[in-house]
């Protein structure tokens, strides 16, 4: 992949941030993440601090404030990185409350992408496809940020189908693939990837440590994967068209292949899992 001067390297999902999350609790380790971003290649960051009720209570107006503060700084400093504002919002039933009262804040704060987050160890909550469908009544589209890390998605990604139909994107983590997070979300992240259910990744980077050093490498397997110009799709052009609020049509072809028998809606589809015992590269 040509990763030079002609390639817009987008990352829409980043806790860079200082002080409001999990992520860096310094502004000085906030702006090492920014040099070593820009060594990696990105360009452009979406700052997505959590939103979680009674944990991390981000409201919309301080995000935006600190995402102002935080680029002045590095204007400051010389560093050539575009920070965005975001959220990756915990799911919850008061989302379309925070809609209605004009509280969520949106990637680039331009009212058309949402960055969701699910549960890891529970179940899909039952209401998310309803919650999907009054969101895009209202001009909102659903992004599910790491499914590969979901256990229930783990199980079955199936799950995952009946939301890609609704308009549902799904955002991979770029290290999930060099196993960063384990091999169960190594072989998941493959397997959505070799099944075109991946619309685009980001490093979701917290700190200094691996998310941000293994860039490269994931990179480089993703595009054996997939292909290298699938891959500059995925760090590129799909994230400029959600960070510029234009509306993403998933191409017919990328659902037909995944669309198997009623009778078999949560079976495995045919050539997805490879069999017990099947040898795996590809580092998972």
């Amino acid at each position: 992949m040509d990763r030079g001067g002609n390639l817009l390297y987008i990352d829409l999902h980043a806790h860079i941030l200082p002080g409001l999350d999990d992520g860096p609790q310094t502004l000085q380790e906030s702006l090492q993440m920014a040099a070593m971003a820009v060594k990696q290649g990105i360009q452009i960051i979406a700052a997505t601090p959590h939103v979680v009720e009674g944990i991390y209570e981000n409201e919309k107006s301080n995000i935006l404030e600190n995402v102002r503060k935080f680029q002045a700084v590095l204007l400051k400093e010389n560093i050539p990185l575009k920070i965005i504002p975001g959220a990756e919002i915990h799911i919850s039933s008061h989302i379309f409350t925070l809609f209605k009262n004009k509280e969520l804040l949106t990637i680039n704060n331009a009212g058309k992408y949402i960055l969701l987050e699910l549960p890891h160890f529970q179940p899909i909550p039952p209401y998310l496809e309803n919650l999907v469908f009054q969101l895009s009544l209202e001009g909102i589209r659903t992004i599910i940020a790491h499914p590969e890390r979901i256990i229930s998605v783990q199980k079955n990604p199936n799950i995952l189908i009946p939301l890609i139909a609704q308009g549902v994107l799904l955002q991979c983590t770029l290290t999930s693939i060099s196993g960063h997070f384990g091999e169960e979300t190594c072989k998941t992240v493959e397997v959505l990837l070799k099944s075109s259910m991946v619309h685009f990744l980001a490093s979701d980077m917290h700190n200094t440590g691996g998310r941000l050093n293994l860039i490269q490498e994931s990179l480089r397997r993703i595009e054996g994967l997939v292909g290298k110009e699938n891959a500059k799709n995925m760090i590129s052009h799909v994230p400029e068209m959600i960070l510029e609020g234009r509306d993403l049509r998933i191409p017919y072809s990328q659902l037909d292949q995944m669309q198997i028998p009623k009778r078999n809606l949560w079976g495995f589809p045919r050539g997805v899992f490879a069999p017990r015992g099947q040898n795996r590269d590809q580092g998972c």
